[in-house]
């Protein structure tokens, strides 16, 4: 769970406590306001699965519970490139965190492909 190459949308990375990034169970806070855990890392099928356990309104723990986001790469061989699909899913008593969480993705996903094109 490292946070290089985006840093345009990402300005800091802090893991946190004595696992490495991609141990199970690592925690790090992105922008110093997204709490993150990694719950699995699969090399063999490019997927991560982490949870936000607290952040910014509207995705704070008091507004959103069981937040789990899902990072999954996919090989196109026709043209030798990924599809990178990202998914979330949460609980919460509104639908703020929708709009909040797509821009974040759509910012994320574009500075991604900034970073191949170089």
């Amino acid at each position: 769970m490292t946070c290089h190459g985006l840093l345009s949308v990402i300005e800091n990375c802090v893991l946190q406590g004595n696992k490495q990034g991609t141990e199970i169970g690592a925690k790090r806070i992105l922008n110093n306001v997204f709490f993150e855990t990694l719950l699995e890392w699969d090399e063999a099928t490019h997927t991560i699965h982490y949870s936000i356990d607290d952040g910014p309104t509207p995705v704070s723990k008091s507004e959103v519970h069981n937040y789990l986001g899902q990072l999954h790469l996919l090989p196109v061989t026709k043209d030798n490139s990924t599809l990178v699909e990202w998914s979330s899913s949460w609980e919460s008593e509104t639908d703020n965190a929708i709009a909040f969480c797509h821009g974040i993705y759509v910012a994320l996903l574009d500075e991604l492909a900034k970073s191949f094109k170089t």
